[in-house]
């Protein structure tokens, strides 16, 4: 296949073993669908269709991932593990779309063996802003109370 054109016209199903094309300087196009049961590794670029993909298992992007469109994660828990978080954004907004609400939201910081994690929320039962340094942990909803208020200096 050093000089032709590979196109799938309707879907390729892999099951088992290995699909393997070799495109040169070329583009391979696959038109319809791609169902493989292991693995799909491209090796220089992929471009997703217009009518984007559907992903029904996890993925892993093994290098940098950059997303020049909106990105929308929904799920419970949203973890980012990285050593320093850099925003660009001038708000960050918490409870987005709650039409009432009574969870407090803010801020806490975990401190490990180090003492007692640190807290600044919005209290919306006393409704007025709160700080101070308590048990309260980032997977808490509703009305924090396991923590001390604090003074601002």
């Amino acid at each position: 296949m050093a000089n032709s054109i590979f196109r799938i016209k309707h879907g390729l199903d892999v099951a088992d073993g290995e699909l393997s094309v070799a495109a040169g300087t070329g583009v391979t196009t696959i038109a319809k669908a791609l169902s493989a049961s292991s693995e799909v590794r491209v090796a220089d670029k992929l471009t997703v269709a217009s009518n984007g993909a559907d992903i029904t298992g996890d993925m892993f992007a093994r290098n940098n991932l950059t997303v020049t469109g909106n990105l929308t994660v929904n799920g419970t828990t949203t973890t980012v593990d990285t050593t320093n978080l850099v925003v660009k954004d001038s708000l960050i907004g918490l409870n987005e779309g709650a039409s009432s609400n009574a969870n407090d939201c803010g801020f806490i910081i975990e401190r490990g063996s180090t003492g007692d994690n640190a807290i600044l929320m919005w209290d919306e039962s006393a409704d007025k802003w709160t700080l101070g340094t308590g048990t309260a942990t980032p997977d808490e909803t509703g009305n924090l109370t396991n923590f001390t208020a604090g003074t601002l200096v």
